[in-house]
């Protein structure tokens, strides 16, 4: 006697093979390709079709980055002695496309354990700065001093859809059990005027 479990198995089998499940699919045109090696945090935007994003340096610290989505043009927007020439990253676009918002740490923050941890991604002892979509004019946007025992630091910046907010997240101050400490969202007006960026 055949098992109930066998001739359902069998069945199965049967209806699969009876309605096509063994025939070949037809190719997807999916492709996966790497355009940027060693790249990290990034935005697109739609405004001007062009991504933003961080790439490790030869030095390994990272900088801010545009290029076409093809991966054509690619230019170091922070590979210049205007900001700090540190770790720079998780770049956001304004919605103009004019702007870039990104990450910096600080040029007195030395050392193996403030160079780690001061990754995009991680931003202790960062700021934030924005600059201009050439990368030729920079300002600073928040002012964080350098701490070895309590350090602030910055995070994941995002604008709102028309450009005049500004979100992040803010590392405020070390906590027993966290060993990132604690972090808040912050949200400010995004100033553009004569003098620049500001918030």
């Amino acid at each position: 006697m055949i098992s109930i479990k066998f001739a359902s198995s069998f069945f199965i089998i049967c209806m699969l093979l009876l309605t096509g499940c063994t025939q070949k699919q037809p190719e997807n045109t999916v492709k996966i390709i790497t355009i940027a090696e060693y790249g990290k945090s990034i935005d697109w935007c739609h405004t001007n079709n062009m991504i933003a994003f961080g790439k490790r340096g030869n030095d390994t610290y990272y900088d801010v980055y545009i290029m076409n989505p093809n991966s054509s043009n690619e230019k170091c927007l922070t590979c210049t002695n205007k900001c700090p020439q540190k770790h720079n990253g998780n770049p956001v676009w304004h919605p103009s496309a004019q702007y870039i918002v990104f990450t910096s740490q600080n040029t007195d923050a030395f050392g193996d354990i403030c160079d780690r941890t001061a990754k995009p991604g991680k931003g202790i002892n960062c700021n934030l700065w924005a600059t201009n979509a050439r990368g030729t004019e920079f300002w600073q946007l928040t002012t964080y001093e350098t701490s070895y025992t309590n350090p602030k630091g910055v995070i994941h910046p995002q604008f709102s859809h028309d450009g005049k907010k500004l979100l992040w997240a803010e590392r405020l101050q070390n906590k027993q059990k966290a060993p990132w400490g604690e972090w808040a969202l912050k949200i400010a007006d995004f100033v553009i005027d004569d003098n620049g960026c500001s918030i």
